[in-house]
């Protein structure tokens, strides 16, 4: 009798019937469905956002950068010193100037003059070294200068601007060759400010007899000029804005410079002259003129991609060009701090992103967390389908096929939504990693789906039959990859704080071409899963050691729930885990954030060294007049003579310039009481001087707070040794009482001694010190009074306050969007530990359910059945929250070493890593 021969169908052609099987199980379950289309669009759009938002931020912290940069760093100066002249035309005599310029320019690099928005030139003359008719009992010397487009930069106070002049004087004069006798020397008219004016002793209508002063490094033999020049006062002005990028930091023609010592001063002077005024300089062909072209970089016209090609231009350019002119030198110089901007920008943006990526890492994995368990309650929820499935004759392959296909139709379409959002609502630079982000979100999300259901397709049907499961027991699969992950995190941490988190330079190989190591990025993630392994490992054992004690007694609903907890399959333990991880990275957020917000106000304090702070100009000092006691909100105000360059003596070390700190000690108490610029001064700065004894002598020094080394040499300083300081002439004996790194209000690394202004004065009585700085305490509302005040009293005084510096710190777009980044992902991943918690509810409900059904036909009470909830999942809870915590504080202190939150906090104090407990106790609440 022939047997019927039974065909099988190949899995291709049976698996749309079991697909078709899994999108009517789909419709069944619309709500878990909808729960995973929602958690992958959120996680989508979030990591797709990212790297745009990362775009946006470099963007943002380049241009910032650039506009804190001083003019000289962060724009292009040409310079260029010729003993003869660019000839022009009659009509515009400075055109060869002109031409020099854009000649020069076309030179350079396009990526380089691509930046270029605006550009001006400077023409100064060598200096004429004003005659014996001159008043004033201290040499003058007057250089004469041209520049473009000055209209707008100055206001004219008295007078007019230079004009062209054909005059000329009969003057007697001594000629190149030794010769003496009369000559005919030009009238050249100019203008100088009025703070030049007044130091100088110039007033309008003065007609000065000057002479040139060769410049060494050129000759100049049969010259057809006389090198003698009449300089005529005919204007003063004022500069509108002295901090104003166009001045480029050149102070010469706001105010003049002072050289020389007290008794043999010299003044060096630098005035306006017309332009036709040029072609009269230029005939006499006795002078060197220093040409300077300035080139304005617009940070609006950069952005962080174009950051390799403008630091390669920046690069050539200064290899193409000189650094410095030397003698006999005709090449042109170029000056430019643009590659030490781009250089601090990098450092800090890989920094920055190397951060964002453990957070990011940290959210990948509490959202690959929460998407398992949705997976295993999609597993659950189908058992019964599964088992009649298997039964007739669905193979594990085709279950998986069918979950997978499922698993894409859910997860493409919330991926391609989440991407197209994070498109729509972040506009910045685009990025190719935002598709990239999707992608692997999508990947990861059907992965994860299809692995929950994994262990159901693969379970025999004896086992897949009957409700209650059986503890599952630990494969050796499991316990391989539990020991990878812990032994990957050991690894990481420890690589991890011998080379810091930014673990290779851009291009190295291993690193990402932004600079810092994925690997060494995932390591406290690492660490945060090995750490949840293994609670989750370790976790049933004193479980059932309590479940044991709590059986010795008569209560029934401890034995009870403790036992359900041993019986729970390990899916229903995954919450400990995500809560676990979210305390983790809401604890790292928490003290990082507290740990540079303190970093940056103790910078702030540093600089400014009061909540506010008056600075005389240069060489100069406040008016005695100025009274900040009687100004509304000051609450208190200290003096200081803050003077640099001192001269410093000492036994066995050479003499060298430092910082002399002569302040109001007890005033400065005041001002500082409390707050982080307390600068805790030793008593012995705080005593008052002993009426008629005379300090400052060998034999009576006076005490001083002195920085670790001596100015000059690697001499330790030592509390006991003397020293002098040559302060304006006199010598003044000191003694060191107390050595610091630093104290609030100087910079540190500058060699500097504090004193007292009491014990200073009374070591000079007959000469008053000159008040230079003045420290002040008062509320954020005294700002606009206090400035008005100085203003009035100078308008050349600078002030500073403790508040703009905390916000110059805190504000800027690199740290700002690091403190962004921690608070958006720890909300973020609070969500996803929320949904967690309801999912691991969910996916019990059904056996606690009929559980606590057949127990209260036994006679459990509404309240027991309360308690059991409540010991079943209260102490998974503390569980997560303390050791959360721990592992939050303790992957801080342990990567601390590797992260260089100096950059976020200001390089001058250094950080000190700090817990706000009162943060963490929030966190817990909450």
């Amino acid at each position: 009798m022939a047997r019927a021969v039974r065909r099988s169908t190949p899995p291709i052609f049976s698996a749309p019937a079991v697909l078709r099987l899994f999108l009517r199980g789909l419709r069944i379950d619309r709500w878990l469905a909808s729960l995973i289309f929602v958690v992958v669009l959120v996680a989508a759009t979030v990591f797709a956002a990212v790297p745009r938002l990362y775009n946006h931020m470099s963007d943002d912290g380049l241009r910032h950068a650039m506009q804190l940069a001083t003019p000289v760093q962060g724009n292009v100066e040409l310079i260029q010193h010729r003993p003869f002249s660019f000839g022009g035309t009659s009509d515009d005599p400075l055109s060869a100037v002109k031409e020099q310029g854009a000649a020069l320019e076309h030179e350079l690099p396009p990526a380089l003059s691509a930046t270029f928005a605006r550009r001006t030139f400077v023409v100064d003359s060598s200096e004429y070294l004003v005659g014996m008719q001159y008043p004033l009992p201290f040499p003058l010397f007057v250089s004469l200068r041209y520049q473009s487009d000055l209209e707008d930069q100055i206001s004219l106070t008295d007078g007019r601007l230079p004009a062209a002049t054909d005059e000329t004087v009969k003057v007697e004069v001594t000629r190149f060759d030794g010769t003496r006798g009369p000559a005919a020397a030009p009238v050249i008219e100019i203008a100088t400010s009025g703070e030049t004016a007044s130091q100088a002793g110039l007033k309008i209508g003065d007609r000065l007899v000057s002479n040139v002063t060769q410049d060494r490094r050129f000759q100049f033999e049969g010259s057809p000029g006389s090198g003698y020049v009449v300089l005529e006062v005919v204007g003063r002005f004022d500069i509108v804005d002295a901090g104003a990028s166009y001045w480029y930091g050149d102070v010469n023609l706001q105010r003049p410079t002072l050289t020389g010592s007290v008794d043999a001063q010299q003044v060096h002077a630098t005035a306006l002259i017309a332009p036709q005024a040029y072609s009269t300089l230029v005939d006499e062909l006795t002078g060197v003129f220093d040409y300077r072209w300035r080139y304005f970089v617009d940070a609006s016209r950069v952005d962080a991609g174009q950051l390799d090609a403008l630091s390669a231009a920046v690069r050539r350019a200064k290899s193409e060009h000189a650094s410095f002119l030397g003698p006999q030198d005709d090449a042109t110089a170029l000056h430019t701090g643009l590659d030490e901007v781009f250089g601090g920008f990098v450092a800090q943006r890989h920094l920055t992103e190397a951060i964002l990526a453990v957070v990011t890492m940290g959210l990948l994995a509490v959202a690959g967390v929460v998407i398992g368990l949705i997976g295993a309650l999609l597993a659950d929820r189908r058992r019964r389908a599964l088992v009649l499935q298997r039964g007739r004759g669905a193979s594990a392959w085709q279950l998986m096929s069918g979950q997978l296909v499922e698993g894409l139709l859910l997860t493409v379409p919330a991926a391609a939504i989440g991407l197209a959002i994070a498109l729509a609502i972040v506009s910045a630079r685009p990025s190719s990693w935002s598709p990239l982000a999707a992608a692997l979100a999508t990947v990861v999300a059907t992965l994860l789906l299809a692995g929950a259901m994994l262990p159901v397709s693969r379970r025999s049907l004896g086992q897949l039959d009957g409700e209650q499961r059986a503890v599952d027991r630990t494969s050796p699969r499991r316990l391989v990859f539990e020991s990878v992950v812990v032994v990957l995190a050991v690894l990481g941490i420890y690589l991890l704080r011998r080379r810091g988190l930014v673990g290779g330079a851009p291009g190295a190989p291993g690193a990402l071409s932004s600079g810092f190591d994925p690997f060494l990025a995932a390591a406290p993630v690492l660490l945060g899963l090995a750490v949840g392994l293994v609670v989750l490992r370790l976790y049933p054992l004193p479980v059932r050691l309590v479940g044991f004690l709590a059986s010795l007694g008569r209560g029934f609903v401890p034995v009870f729930a403790l036992r359900r907890v041993g019986r729970q399959p390990g899916a229903v333990n995954l919450p400990l885990l995500v809560l676990l991880l979210t305390v983790a990275v809401g604890v790292f957020s928490s003290v990082l954030l507290s740990t540079i917000e303190r970093g940056q106000l103790a910078t702030a304090a540093q600089q400014v060294g009061a909540a506010y702070r008056a600075d005389a100009a240069a060489f100069s000092e406040l008016p005695a007049t100025l009274d900040f006691g009687k100004v509304p909100g000051v609450e208190a105000a200290a003096r200081a003579y803050l003077l640099p360059g001192v001269t410093f003596d000492m036994k066995d070390v050479t003499s060298g310039p430092l910082t002399l700190d002569a302040v109001e000690t007890h005033a400065l108490a005041q001002v500082t009481r409390g707050t982080l610029a307390d600068p805790h001064l030793p008593l012995a700065l705080l005593s008052e001087p002993e009426q008629g004894k005379l300090l400052g002598t060998p034999k009576t020094p006076i005490p001083a707070l002195v920085s670790p080394n001596a100015p000059v040499g690697n001499h330790a300083m030592a509390v006991g040794e003397h020293f002098q300081l040559l302060i304006e002439g006199a010598w003044t004996d000191f003694e060191v009482t107390e050595v610091r790194d630093h104290v609030p209000g100087i910079e540190p690394g500058l060699p500097f001694v504090m004193a007292s202004w009491d014990q200073l004065q009374a070591a000079r009585p007959s000469r008053p010190l000159r008040v230079t700085t003045v420290l002040l305490r008062g509320p954020a509302s005294a700002q606009p009074a206090i400035a008005a005040a100085l203003k009035d009293a100078s308008a050349l005084a600078r002030l500073e306050s403790q508040d703009a510096a905390y916000r110059a710190l805190h504000e800027a777009p690199l740290i700002s969007g690091v403190a962004s980044g921690f608070r958006i992902g720890l909300l973020v991943a609070i969500a996803f530990s929320a949904l967690a918690v309801i999912v691991a509810l969910t996916l019990t409900a059904a056996s606690r359910a009929r559980d606590l059904a057949f127990l209260r036909t036994l006679g459990l009470s509404a309240p027991q059945s309360i308690g059991l909830t409540v010991v079943e999942y209260v102490p998974p809870l503390v569980l997560a929250l303390v050791a959360g915590t721990a592992l939050g504080i303790g992957v801080t202190y342990l990567i601390a070493p590797g992260l260089d939150l100096q950059a976020f906090a200001g390089r001058t104090i250094p950080v000190v890593l700090l817990v706000d407990w009162l943060a963490v106790g929030l966190l817990g609440l909450g």
